[in-house]
């Protein structure tokens, strides 16, 4: 094939292949922006969950609080008026009082302590919904960059080693059928030979018995006479 028919040929089919990497090469990016997207939507969405929740029981925790305080003042009011219509005042009155706050603080505390867990909590699962998505933010797969020079010069290297390999092939193709000619040349030549030659003795032999035998005839018959 001529070199520049070839040449067109290759470059031929690295435009066509190139068009299909480069087609590849979007689909490749537009599946990865898809899939970004999702992540950070999923993740978004998780940590909105997540807050929601945690104002949520912030909300509860101060509102459980203000209950508390405000039964425990009304308690104590309620003490002291039933004390003064009753005439009792001094220590009793100021134990009562305080037994009151008292109260009113083991349940505050309980009620931080679980607010406190919860979000502790709620930071735990931040955390997870962020880093769960940075791992599939870096799993992605960036999209093979279409590169018409690269996918020229792999198809020119792959036509020649396929020329070359070809050509051996078709040396050795002839070289044995050369091989094989040469020894049938051999051997016929040989078999004419052998059927050609016949050994002296063997052509001389034969018209020497006759002779002798025609003399010993002529030599009897003479005898006789």
């Amino acid at each position: 094939m001529p070199l520049a028919v070839l040449a067109a040929l290759i470059i031929a089919q690295s435009f066509m292949q190139f068009s299909a990497e480069k087609a590849a090469q979007k689909a490749q990016m537009a599946a990865n922006d898809r899939a970004r997207q999702s992540y950070i939507t999923e993740r978004d969405n998780k940590l909105d969950a997540v807050r929601d929740e945690k104002a949520q029981k912030r909300k509860e925790s101060s509102q459980k609080l203000e209950k508390v305080s405000k039964e425990r003042m009304e308690a104590q009011a309620q003490a002291r008026v039933s004390a003064s219509e009753a005439g009792v005042a001094g220590l009793s009155i100021d134990v009562l009082l305080n037994d009151f706050e008292a109260q009113e603080g083991l349940t505050a505390s309980n009620i931080e302590s679980n607010f406190n867990f919860a979000s502790r909590n709620a930071e735990r699962q931040e955390t997870a919904a962020i880093n769960s998505a940075q791992a599939k933010l870096d799993s992605l797969q960036p999209a093979v960059k279409a590169n018409f020079w690269r996918t020229l010069t792999i198809n020119t290297i792959n036509t020649a080693v396929a020329a070359g390999t070809a050509g051996m092939a078709s040396g050795d193709a002839g070289a044995t059928s050369t091989k094989q000619a040469t020894s049938t040349s051999i051997n016929t030549g040989q078999q004419s030979f052998s059927s050609s030659y016949t050994p002296q003795n063997m052509s001389t032999n034969p018209n020497m018995s006759l002779g002798q035998t025609s003399t010993q005839r002529s030599y009897k018959i003479g005898g006789l006479q």
